[in-house]
């Protein structure tokens, strides 16, 4: 019988700490603050390209009130109308939720991910601070936030809300050392199609730009780094922030299958069988037309992309993307232009401004090595050959 008393008082308890009410959550979570501690959670990365960047969430602890909860900023629905359009027009709308511990770490573990806590030096007052923000923002009328992969995601957030609790005074110590696609490449290293997805869409001048300690919190570990080594301000005073780690949940050991098709062997691959349909594509017209093509097809196809993110999206980094020099949606001109047997002069003009501009992708490639899929040089050169048959 005690038992059972014992379990429903539990469960009151636990029922309690989630109550819908934000007047009631947030009055039993500042109950007893002094012993309550407040973390940040830092999950390892997984293999899906929306894991492979890791997840970052908050963690409410008061073992005394049987509070043991998490925030956590990164919650969306696929079921929401038009998701996929929305996302790729860089329109999606996150939200913030709240669960107990054990169901997240239980969550992550099925995965086969790592959790870390950072214990955060804080004071009754920064802890109540950061308190009323998270139960501000569970309120079912604040809990939805336009997401922005870079400066609006569940790791800023967080970050936000810290500086929030020190009065705005929180300071990396960490140096920052790479640019967002740099920064991007060491995450998607072995994932090359990845990368290449992201190096297509994101080529915009700023996407290549070195970041401020700041930036380079929106990845959850760079987050969990500056925590552990940054400058906070308390009664006008500047010191160390004193943290404590926790590991909460151990990675499990993965191993990585790289491919050897990539995309640099897909594009020598291409550039063979170019080279090929150069030399000998009048003998057979139709499979020369045919393959010819398709290559200018799926580039159409691919700068229709590029096009619609460089306008329309609100995605960081996708403007003045100079892949639009060989993913451009205009080669569809020189596609049909195939079907017609005269080769027409403005059809010719056409095709020589394209080639130029391939020629001047693969200077800029040269000249900016660093900035650019290294790819993208023998993607570059199909095109130009590609676009060249058709000069013969």
């Amino acid at each position: 019988m005690k038992f059972k008393l014992l379990i429903l008082l539990l469960f009151f308890c636990v029922a309690n700490c989630f109550a819908t009410n934000t007047n009631t959550r947030y009055k039993v979570w500042t109950k007893d603050i002094s012993n309550t501690e407040i973390s940040v959670l830092t999950c390892s990365p997984g293999d899906q390209i929306y894991s492979i960047f890791g997840h970052t969430a908050v963690r409410v602890c008061n073992p005394n009130i049987g509070l043991d909860a998490v925030v956590n900023y990164g919650l969306f629905d696929f079921n929401q109308d038009s998701f996929v359009f929305r996302f790729v027009k860089g329109e999606t709308d996150y939200s913030c939720g709240a669960e107990h511990f054990s169901s997240f770490l239980y969550s992550y573990a099925w995965r086969g991910s790592g959790v870390k806590g950072t214990v955060l030096d804080l004071n009754d007052d920064e802890k109540e601070r950061i308190i009323r923000v998270l139960t501000h923002d569970l309120k079912p009328e604040n809990s939805e936030y336009r997401y922005n992969f870079v400066y609006n995601n569940c790791a800023t957030k967080i970050r936000d809300i810290i500086k929030f609790a020190y009065s705005g005074k929180y300071e990396s110590l960490v140096p920052s050392e790479y640019t967002f696609r740099e920064i991007i490449g060491k995450y998607a290293e072995n994932y090359p199609w990845y990368m290449f997805s992201f190096d297509i869409c994101l080529g915009g001048k700023e996407y290549n730009t070195l970041m401020t300690p700041e930036e380079a919190q929106f990845l959850p570990e760079h987050l969990d780094k500056a925590i552990n080594n940054s400058l906070i301000g308390r009664d006008g005073e500047e010191f160390k922030s004193k943290t404590r780690q926790e590991i909460h949940l151990m990675p499990k050991e993965k191993e990585i299958e790289k491919t050897l098709f990539t995309p640099m062997v897909m594009a020598c691959i291409l550039l063979l069988l170019s080279i090929i349909n150069l030399f000998f594509g009048k003998k057979c017209r139709i499979a020369s037309n045919i393959y010819s093509g398709t290559i200018l097809l799926t580039y159409t196809l691919i700068g229709v992309i590029v096009t619609f993110l460089m306008f329309f999206s609100e995605h960081p980094f996708t403007s003045a993307n100079v892949n639009i020099c060989i993913f451009n949606p205009l080669l569809i001109i020189p596609f049909v232009g195939l079907m017609i047997k005269e080769k027409k002069k403005y059809l010719r003009i056409i095709n020589v401004v394209f080639i130029l501009l391939a020629v001047f992708f693969i200077l800029y490639s040269f000249t900016f090595w660093g900035c650019v899929n290294h790819a993208f040089i023998p993607f570059a050169l199909v095109l130009i050959i590609e676009l060249g048959v058709y000069l013969q």
